[in-house]
């Protein structure tokens, strides 16, 4: 498997290099087309273009160069913040780490842009992402001590690592 950097919008087109299937192609239709219109309307509400970079990671195996999952993420330009939105995997997938890679190669692609607060969302409650949630609080817990901060959206809950004084 390989990692491969790309526009967000990039995977909603026909032009990579790479093979997408439709489970892929649905998925980042719904989640990330979804998205991208909100904040292109946000943005056009202000008369101010989108000034956030939207970036995807996908996974390609590379036998067959197809892509096999992607985490979607955004940097907020001027500011040291990356929003870890969306992630899927192909079912024939799941369960050998590859949101795991896809969730350091993000935030490793964050850190080269400056940003030391990452927020991390997840949709509702299902023992999928139970498992990845726990592995991310594991893993920001670990991270503690460093510079970086962590938010998680999980389950109508908000996690902060480092927990805020007072909180």
């Amino acid at each position: 498997m390989k990692l491969v950097e790309i526009e967000a919008n990039s995977l909603l087109g026909d032009e990579l290099e790479v093979l997408v299937d439709e489970e892929i192609k649905e998925n980042a239709e719904s989640m990330i087309g979804s998205h991208l219109k909100f904040l292109g309307d946000y943005w056009a509400l202000r008369n101010t273009p989108d000034p956030n970079r939207h970036l995807c990671m996908l996974a390609v195996d590379e036998a067959t160069n197809r892509a096999i999952a992607y985490r979607y993420f955004y940097i907020e330009q001027g500011t040291k913040h990356c929003e870890l939105f969306a992630t899927y995997v192909s079912a024939a997938y799941r369960r050998r780490g590859v949101a795991k890679e896809l969730f350091h190669s993000a935030v490793e692609r964050g850190e080269k842009e400056g940003c030391t607060h990452f927020t991390i969302r997840f949709g509702s409650p299902n023992e999928e992402r139970a498992g990845l949630v726990e592995y991310y609080q594991r893993y920001v817990r670990e991270q503690a001590s460093s510079s970086k901060r962590f938010s998680i959206y999980y389950g109508g809950r908000h996690l902060e690592f480092p927990a805020q004084q007072g909180a």
